[in-house]
């Protein structure tokens, strides 16, 4: 199902050790919660330059920054339950953007943003500064922006260095078909 998605994380038993999703065998995580995403736009920029993280290296970087510090997982806990899951409920598109903005400088989120080249740092700043919220889409490169309606942002990215395609979408609330 798509919309928005809560899961619980692996429990130990299954994934003892920190590893991305790639390099491990662990089923998928627990859903805690799953809602509708509201009719939000969501801006996805692909800068012209850099990579996706993966394979060794990824698994490298997650040895050395895992795990996250207690104190950040309790912010990042508190951010998503306190303030992100009932902005989504309550449609309420600022509140929704101040979490995803926060969650970018906290946890392994941080080192993620903190692995990315001048250019793509600049694209989110510019993103963050023009929408109501955005972030880094896992290792990134791409960066995604929440927006009722897209043309700041847009406006903004257009004398942004290293900026290579901007796709405007919004949420699936059906989730993916096979067939």
């Amino acid at each position: 199902m798509g919309g928005f998605i809560l899961d619980g994380g692996h429990s130990t038993r299954e994934k003892p050790s920190f590893l991305p999703s790639s390099a491990s065998r662990a089923g998928p995580a627990p859903v805690l919660a799953r809602y509708d995403f509201p009719p939000w736009k969501v801006v996805l920029v692909l800068p012209g330059e850099g990579e996706a993280v993966a394979g060794r290296r990824e698994v490298d970087i997650f040895q050395e920054y895992c795990p996250v510090p207690l104190g950040e997982v309790r912010e990042i806990s508190h951010l998503i339950l306190m303030k992100m899951l009932p902005a989504v409920l309550e449609k309420d598109l600022v509140s929704f953007g101040e979490a995803v903005n926060r969650l970018q400088g906290l946890g392994f989120k941080k080192v993620e943003v903190g692995l990315q080249s001048r250019k793509v740092k600049e694209i989110l700043k510019t993103c963050q500064a023009h929408s109501a919220g955005a972030g880094l889409s896992s290792f990134g490169p791409v960066v995604y922006a929440f927006a009722e309606e897209e043309g700041e942002v847009l406006e903004a990215l257009e004398g942004v260095e290293g900026v290579s395609e901007v796709i405007v979408t919004g949420a699936n609330n059906q989730g993916a078909a096979v067939g």
